[in-house]
Formats: C-alpha cells, sequence, structure tokens
C-alpha cells in the first residue's frame, strides 16, 4: 500500500501527540508531588512585585525566611534556593528573575563544595529536575529553547541522557512500585507537599565526627566554578543589578575543621569578587551582636534548621539595612585570629585512627580554641554491648592505644571537657571499631 507524503505527515502528527500524551500521563503518575525545584518555580510565578532575590543551594533555602527579612528590610524578596543548585541554575534564576521581574538586587549564597570539580554545573538530575521545572507554564518556543540549552550539557549531549528531558520522573527520587504510584496520585488529588522539607532538627554531636574525620576544604576552588561565577556578576552588572554574595553561617566545628584553609578560601572569595566590582561577606565569622552561632540553630555542620532560620532571617535584615545605607558592616565580622579566640566552649570532638610506632592508636581532636584546654576520655564497649567501661580516664592525652583491647568488635567512645572544670563531658563521640 503506498503512502502518500500526506498521510505520513497526518502519522507523524499522530504518533508525536500520542507519544506526549503518553509521557504527560506518565508524568502525572510517576512525578513527585512537591518536588522541590517545582515548589520554588510555583511560588516565584504566583509572588508580584519582586525586587530581591536569594539564589543558591539547600544552605540558602534553609537559611532565609524572605517574609521575616522583608518585614524588616522592607523589600519585596523571594527565595529562589534549592536543594543542590549548581552554580549554572543559579545563574538561570537569576536571569529569568532580570528578565521577568526586573529585580534591583541578587544574593547569592555560595557552599565551599559547589565551587570544586565540576560541580559549577552539578550533578545531572539536579541540573535537569531545576530546567524540567523552570520550563513549566512557558510557551513551546521557550520549552524548545530550554531543551536545546539542556543539550548542550556535555554530560547530555550525543548521548542517551538528551532523551531523558522528557521524562522527568528520572530526575527525582521515585520509587516505581504500585504503592508509591498509589500516594503519588493519592498526594495530587489531596495537593499534599510531599516533598516539604523536614528542617525540625538539630546536630546530633555523637555522629558529627564522622564528617569531621574526612579529609575536608582539600580541592581548589575550579575554573568552571569561576567562570560560571563571573558570568554571573557580568550579567548583574549589564543589567543594573546589585550583586551581593556571602557564605552563610556554620557551627564553630566545621569551620574550625578545616584548619587554616576556611580562612584562605574566604580571603581568596574575596579578592576574586572585589575584582568583580562585588561584595561578598563570610558569615560563618560573624559576631554574636548581629547572629549568635548556637549550635541548637543547626541541623547538621551546615544547615540551619527552623530555630535558627527566623533569627538569621532577623540579623541578615538588620545586617542588608545597614549595608545599604553604606554603614561600615564590618564592625559585625570577625578576623580570622579574632573568631579562633572567639571560641571558648568545646564545639565537637572526634577521633581518628593512627599508627605510633608501628602499632594501632585512635588520636581524639578536640574542636575548640587556641585558649582552651581539652581533658579526654575513653570508655569501650563491645558490639551490641549495653554499657561503656572507662579504659582510659580523663586527662590531657590524646591517644589511647588498642593494643590493649582483644580482638573483636567494639564501640569506642571518647569524651572531652574543659581542663580543670571537673564537669561531666561537654562532647561526645563514638564509633564502631575492630580489632
Amino acid at each position: 500500500m503506498r503512502i502518500t507524503k500526506y498521510s505520513f505527515i497526518v502519522r507523524a502528527i499522530l504518533f508525536f501527540v500520542l507519544l506526549a500524551s503518553l509521557l504527560k500521563a506518565m508524568e502525572y503518575l510517576f512525578l513527585p508531588v512537591g518536588a522541590d525545584s517545582a515548589m520554588m518555580w510555583q511560588g516565584y510565578r504566583k509572588q508580584k512585585n519582586t525586587d530581591m532575590i536569594f539564589v543558591g543551594d539547600s544552605l540558602c533555602s534553609n537559611s532565609l525566611n524572605p517574609t521575616i527579612f522583608d518585614k524588616i528590610a522592607e523589600t519585596h524578596s523571594f527565595n529562589m534556593g534549592t536543594n543542590g543548585q549548581p552554580l549554572k541554575s543559579s545563574f538561570l534564576a537569576i536571569k529569568k528573575a532580570i528578565r521577568e521581574k526586573q529585580i534591583r538586587h541578587a544574593v547569592l549564597m555560595l557552599n565551599y563544595p559547589s565551587l570544586t570539580d565540576r560541580n559549577a554545573f552539578g550533578p545531572l538530575k539536579v541540573q535537569a529536575a531545576f530546567w524540567d521545572a523552570m520550563k513549566q507554564d512557558e510557551s513551546v518556543s521557550a520549552n524548545l529553547a530550554a531543551y536545546y540549552d539542556f543539550l548542550q550539557f556535555e554530560d547530555v549531549e550525543g548521548k542517551p541522557a538528551s532523551l531523558n528531558m522528557m521524562m522527568p520522573w528520572i530526575y527525582h527520587h521515585v520509587k516505581l512500585t504500585k504503592n508509591e504510584i498509589l500516594k503519588n496520585i493519592q498526594d495530587k488529588q489531596n495537593k499534599v507537599n510531599a516533598y516539604k522539607k523536614n528542617n525540625n532538627q538539630s546536630i546530633k554531636y555523637n555522629k558529627i565526627g564522622k564528617i569531621l574525620i574526612k579529609p575536608r576544604f582539600k580541592q581548589d576552588i575550579s575554573q568552571d566554578s569561576l567562570t560560571v561565577l563571573r558570568r554571573i556578576c557580568q550579567l548583574c552588572r549589564e543589567n543594573g543589578v546589585k550583586l551581593t554574595v556571602i557564605y552563610p553561617p556554620h557551627p564553630a566545628f566545621d569551620v574550625l575543621s578545616y584548619g587554616k584553609r576556611h580562612f584562605e578560601v574566604s580571603r581568596e572569595l574575596k579578592d576574586f569578587f572585589g575584582e568583580q566590582g562585588v561584595d561578598y561577606f563570610d558569615f560563618a565569622l560573624v559576631k554574636p551582636k548581629l547572629f549568635p552561632i548556637r549550635e541548637e540553630y543547626f541541623r547538621d555542620y551546615e544547615h540551619i534548621n527552623h530555630l535558627g532560620k527566623p533569627v538569621f532571617s532577623k540579623a541578615f535584615a538588620k545586617f542588608w539595612a545597614s549595608y545599604q545605607k553604606g554603614k561600615d558592616v564590618s564592625q559585625y565580622f570577625y578576623t580570622p585570629e579574632e573568631f579562633l579566640h572567639s571560641v571558648r566552649h568545646i564545639s565537637a570532638v572526634s577521633f581518628k585512627e593512627i599508627k605510633r610506632n608501628g602499632k594501632r592508636c585512635l588520636n581524639g581532636v578536640s574542636y575548640t580554641g587556641p585558649d582552651v584546654k581539652t581533658e579526654f576520655e575513653y570508655q569501650v564497649k563491645r558490639e551490641g554491648g549495653k554499657t561503656f567501661e572507662t579504659v582510659q580516664k580523663y586527662s590531657m592525652k590524646k591517644s589511647f592505644p588498642l593494643a590493649g583491647l582483644k580482638k573483636g568488635k567494639y564501640v569506642i567512645r571518647i569524651n572531652a571537657r574543659i581542663a580543670g572544670r571537673g564537669k561531666k563531658a561537654e562532647r561526645s563521640f563514638e564509633k564502631p571499631v575492630s580489632i
């Protein structure tokens, strides 16, 4: 049977209509309701008269409440932070807000790990989820333009991943089970935000050592990141947008765990942005008269929690008001030396395994300032045991030799207190150790 050009075109149109309908149906079934990027873009589209935005990853979305900020700063701001937001996505968010909202101010919140390796572009799944949500409710031409831009990523170009943009559920944490699909449909019918952030947590001090003992701040800021940062600075400069860059507050132990490297990177970033005509502020070094960095304000080593968010939002609004009036805001920040001497408590404790004279030892690390002397205590229990036995009493001795323990699996706890106070442990850390 001969197929005419006309019938071929009709069949092709029918094929693409059916394909689009199928993909839309699958998106309804599989794509989670209230996904992080989707919720952000929905809020962005609804808000009117936006003159200021905050952009960045989850540190940004968790740290600042625009409603609280606006009441003090007398602005109309919106938080465009999303989980894992790479710098390239921050660039796109600013560009879109400039075009559609005519914003006057943009605050970029940086996270050091996002500046290393190729993280300027971020994991492919994070990029795609952000882009897919961004193009919702856009025109067909805008969708095609967004898809074309997406194809330019080297992780996508000419690869099977280039087709995945049509299947956005791939980029979300989706479990394609019958129960999950039914729950997703029910959530959509009931308009439930299944991705509502669980930020009502506080630091668990007996676990943070797992992070502290890992090598951190070892990598240099990547050239990819610097390239995107220059583009962000140029974009704002060419469109008359005042860009301000900040590093968010962190618990003292997080800053101390980097050694001198935190202060070196802070200086590098300040110099880099200074060359671009942009101000950079390190709120990890903020003084308590503006924002007291209480560790109960954090849910882990870097994210502000539900208790800290309103406090920091007010503090940043106070800072912003002074900053916009041209006042000297350096009064709100410690120098590196001042910061170190301000830490007069034990922020955290951990231990790492070392070899001394060929024998295995645990070496305790106290995260505190130079004016504080720490006493350590080691306790041991068999794996599955109920009670700890003290094997090395409080002293200034940091290390504990493992040779005295019989072969087996143990949980070892290190306790730390300020020397001479005679109190119970201020901080503890424990982890399994096999002999």
